[in-house]
């Protein structure tokens, strides 16, 4: 059900169901399965629970939307309690990654008592007010006695049935105080009751509709009169489909004396109808409005005077006809190769007008086949075809991203107008989520299809406009030619100014480093192929930082682009590394004026090497870290305030902040939360893909976020139209290359291609970061790779205990030869080996420091949590994390290490002697610890501990050649002996 209303502070509650809740038997789940269950429906359809024996539990799930009316669900809080009591579970949150929702409520004491269930969805800013929905929709009025049920001895089912009465109840409103504005705009839908014919309007009927109610408010009576029409009811009970991507409105408490009287007038609306087939009446059919506007134009009939037929399969000959008649019946000449056309049929001319101009293929070279059904994915095909043949269509190589559950089922030959469709908007997917490409398409849909077309290119016609287009990439870490590439931004970018007036092109960080074609370099190779590529603005991701200060001056110097960051300050003595970078820049398109603010990411400081931000030990290149983000925030807002005072129209923040949870308080969405003025947040850190996410500012007001993920596996594009509209779009699966870009990447590689190229090993088994699914672990449990990297360390550095954050292992190492490519790849950072002394008190507070995000799980929704870059992997040691002890840890304003206060999570800790046999470790003992310049010498992943200690090693080999030494002058190249499985180093529990 869909709740609209203009007001936010007071909601109207409306409590409409028939709710059918079904028992069914518990099957055992795998180990590895998912504790919820799988029988999962639309919230307002039927609700499966399950009756647990063993130990009275009832299981409840359901399959909810994605969204709130473009506001997205981030979770559920679920509440059980006794009727009439408000003990409940306390509202578990759910997270929403999965299609299918469901929670086990406690035990329940009494087999004699009812029990209520109330389901409340979460959006981002919370349980309560948003936009201009009302509140977070909830579902309430489900209840259910544990003594009523029928079982059913065939089928092994219980099932219980409940009805809810249409009532409508106001909660906290004085009648006196309101009047009929109050109600503007307000959109009811509802189901009636079966059972209460008198509240249901005498009506045995149940489906959704989102009907038109006009509200009169009595105050002297406090009363309450809804008018509403009753088109679009139809459908019967049980009809599932009917409820596919239903949301809810607002319900909440229920009190009957809040409203003395609730009269419900069903009233019939006045046709406007040009014809009014008998089954196209607007009380019946969804199509009604697409079907007068195309028997208005003469673009369809009815099969007879009185019906249209909506539901009949159209054909493929009725299709070619349509569009023929839409041209006008164009004189055809020549003849078709079909030989299947009978002489005189209504179709022969549009057929060969389709054939001639390349609209409408046969099903084979002779077959067109004419009185064939035509599909979902054919029709798609067809209207894309017909819009090139009207020059309406993208041509050249093009794409935009397609996420139906069933893409795997379009055809290649429709898959160019599917995507054509979806960027028209001219047809929708089916179901869940899916496009049905197979289904057959009715007639109501070509009509709904037909004008939708001609509408979108009248309103392109009819609006022209000076549009902006601004592509946008971030976190491409060195991946020059990974996905589309850069040769492919190149192609796309030549294609994006033939369409558009103004073109800008961004990066959004992280750019230079993540791969040996940037170590190699220290940088150098990736500036020059942006260069070619033609990037005009950059902001300053952690990596960017990872050659040093001296080295990232030269790399700014050397760029073409202009690189962002208002929050970037120098307050030391020497020489400001970092003065080429400017806070914003307006730019002047035409009479628009739009200013790009960079936004650089406090964590930067322990992100990427804290020294590079010092001098003699002193931080001087300030981030605005601290203040819980409020510092960052302000900043943020004096350049925001300052660009509006210049004029600019639009701002667009280009920020490396991420929107993940363990970036907090610097993430994009805390910084649009905290200001206002921002129009746009391009976002890079945390990899995610977001083609356009709505998020609410300080005021409330609605700014877009869009990031494009990493290794350009995607293009975002930006478009600013002159009426104000603002569009994110990002471009997947783009396959053109630019010749000339192209070649430039290949001079580039040709430089380092023979050396990187060169074998240097060969390994019998592959060493992976990651689970067989995907599920990346290096960063929160011990790994083979991890064990083998922590292992060279210690050998090559001889020492007593080796070390290495999972954040800097970065790739998998391949079963067969190795190369010099595949050992940059697995440490791209350029750090060199370090062994210092330490107290067995230190190596302790690095493990408690290291640990300090451990969960008990390590996936959850097919995605990995509880992770940190610091998470150490080890050599020499053995030891136990008891995640049920939250981290002690103490970090100071720059989350570096400072303390730890309270009982300590990391347990039985072991080192490992010259006998072959580990003992606990000596808090006072000195013991030898290898590892690289980044943790030891400059203080990284939040512990700062070793950088005054005595240096072994202060400065030796690059950490690949580490790997390279350990491979082949320790191993010999043999490592499923001693690396096929993990040693249980590391216990979580």
């Amino acid at each position: 059900m869909k709740f609209k209303t203009r007001f936010n502070k007071l909601t109207a509650r409306l409590l409409v169901a028939v709710m059918l809740i079904t028992l069914l038997p518990v099957t055992a789940l795998a180990a590895d399965e998912t504790p919820y269950s799988k029988n999962a429906t639309v919230p307002g359809a039927p609700i499966i629970t399950e009756l647990i024996e063993e130990d009275k539990t009832i299981a409840v799930s359901w399959k909810a939307p994605r969204n709130d009316g473009g506001a997205k669900i981030i979770g559920y809080e679920i509440e059980c309690w006794p009727e009439g009591s408000t003990d409940g579970n306390g509202g578990m949150t759910i997270a929403v990654d999965a299609d299918v929702f469901s929670y086990t409520v406690d035990k329940l004491p009494d087999e004699n008592i009812n029990y209520d269930i109330k389901i409340c969805a979460i959006n981002p800013v919370g349980r309560g007010e948003y936009g201009i929905f009302g509140n977070a929709p909830e579902i309430t009025g489900i209840s259910f006695k544990t003594d009523n049920v029928a079982y059913n001895e065939e089928t092994n089912t219980y099932t219980v049935s409940q009805t809810v009465p249409f009532v409508v109840y106001l909660t906290g409103v004085n009648l006196e105080n309101i009047d009929e504005s109050f109600f503007n705009e307000v959109h009811f839908g509802f189901i009636p009751s079966v059972e209460n014919s008198e509240n249901a309007l005498g009506a045995s009927l149940s489906k959704f509709a989102e009907i038109g109610i006009s509200i009169a408010v009595d105050s002297n009576e406090n009363k309450i009169t809804l008018t509403f029409d009753y088109a679009a009811i139809t459908g019967f009970l049980g009809d599932e489909s009917a409820f596919e991507g239903i949301g809810y409105g607002d319900i909440n408490s229920f009190k009957e004396d809040d409203i003395k009287a609730v009269n419900i007038t069903a009233q019939k609306p006045d046709s406007t109808l040009k014809k009014e087939f008998e089954d196209v009446h607007p009380i019946n059919h969804w199509a009604t409005e697409n079907i007068d506007y195309v028997y208005t134009n003469g673009l369809m009939n009815g099969i007879d005077d009185a019906h249209f037929a909506p539901d009949m399969p159209l054909t493929r000959a009725m299709l070619v006809t349509i569009l023929y008649r839409l041209e006008g019946e164009p004189r055809v000449s020549g003849i078709t190769s079909y030989a299947d056309l009978e002489p005189g049929q209504y179709y022969l001319d549009a057929v060969c007008w389709a054939q001639i101009n390349g609209i409408a293929n046969g099903i084979t070279e002779t077959e067109f086949a004419p009185n064939d059904n035509i599909t979902r994915e054919q029709i798609a095909a067809i209207m894309f075809r017909y819009a090139r043949y009207k020059e309406t269509a993208p041509t050249g190589a093009w794409a935009i991203r397609l996420d139906y559950a069933d893409l795997a089922e379009i055809s290649d030959y429709a898959l160019e107008g599917v995507m054509f469709c979806k960027l028209k908007g001219i047809m929708q997917g089916k179901g869940e989520n899916n496009f049905a490409p197979k289904d057959n398409a009715t007639r109501a849909e070509a009509a709904a299809i037909l004008e939708r077309l001609i509408k979108s290119d009248s309103e392109a016609e009819e609006h022209e406009c000076e549009e902006i287009a601004i592509l946008y990439t971030n976190d491409v870490h060195c991946g020059i030619e990974d996905n589309i590439g850069y040769a492919g931004l190149a192609a796309y970018i030549k294609e994006t100014e033939a369409l558009y007036e103004y073109v800008t092109l961004a990066d959004c960080g992280d750019a230079v480093q993540g791969d040996f074609v940037g170590t190699v370099s220290s940088g150098e190779y990736i500036v020059d192929i942006m260069n070619e590529v033609g990037y005009d603005f950059a902001v300053l991701g952690n990596h960017e930082f990872d050659y040093g200060m001296e080295q990232l001056s030269s790399l700014i110097e050397k760029s073409n682009a202009q690189y962002l960051g208002c929050n970037i300050s120098y307050t030391g003595k020497n020489t400001n590394l970092l003065e080429a970078v400017k806070p914003y820049e307006i730019v002047e398109y035409g009479d628009t004026k739009v200013a790009f603010i960079g936004v650089t990411t406090p964590e930067s400081y322990t992100k990427s090497t804290p020294s590079y931000f010092m001098e003699d030990g002193v931080y001087v290149y300030d981030l605005e870290r601290g203040n819980d983000g409020k510092d960052l925030y302000a900043n943020v807002q004096k350049y925001v305030d300052e660009c509006e005072n210049q004029g600019a129209d639009y701002i667009i923040i280009l920020a490396h902040l991420g929107d993940a949870e363990e970036s907090s308080p610097y993430t994009s969405v805390e910084l649009i939360e905290a200001t206002d003025g921002i129009d746009v947040v391009l976002d890079g850190h945390s990899h995610s893909v977001i083609e356009s996410r709505i998020v609410d500012n300080i005021n409330g007001e609605d700014v877009v976020l869009s990031s494009t993920g990493t290794k350009l596996e995607n293009i975002g594009k930006l478009v600013i139209c002159d009426d104000g509209t603002i569009t994110t779009t990002l471009i997947s699966n783009y396959t053109a290359k630019d010749a000339a870009c192209d070649e430039f990447i290949g001079s580039i590689k040709a430089k380092y291609a023979e050396e990187m190229d060169k074998v240097i090993a060969a390994s019998d088994i592959a060493l992976s970061c990651s689970t067989e699914d995907g599920i990346r672990l290096v960063r929160n449990r011990e790994t083979v790779i991890g064990n083998f990297c922590a292992d060279a360390y210690r050998a090559i550095g001889n020492a007593d205990i080796g070390v290495v954050n999972g954040g800097g292992i970065r790739a998998d190492l391949p079963k067969g030869d190795i190369t010099y490519a595949d050992i940059l790849a697995i440490h791209p950072f350029g750090n060199s080996l370090c062994v210092v002394k330490a107290t067995g008190q230190e190596i302790i507070d690095l493990l408690e420091t290291a640990c300090m995000h451990t969960k008990a799980e390590f996936k959850e929704n097919g995605n990995a949590v509880g992770e940190n870059g610091g998470f150490m992997q080890v050599s020499g040691l053995k030891f136990t994390i008891d995640t049920s002890i939250p981290s002690p840890v103490v970090l100071d304003e720059n989350d570096n290490f400072v303390k730890v206060s309270g009982e300590r999570r990391v347990k039985d800790i072991t080192v490992l002697g010259d006998n072959g046999e580990y003992a606990p470790i000596e808090t006072d003992k000195i013991y030898t610890l290898a590892s690289h310049n980044y943790l030891l010498r400059d203080g990284g992943d939040n512990y700062t501990k070793f950088t005054d200690n005595e240096f072994i090693i202060s400065e030796g080999i690059s950490d690949y050649q580490v790997i390279t030494e350990y491979i082949t002058n320790v191993l010999g190249g043999i490592l499923s002996e001693k690396y096929a499985v993990t040693e249980g180093r590391i216990t979580v529990k």
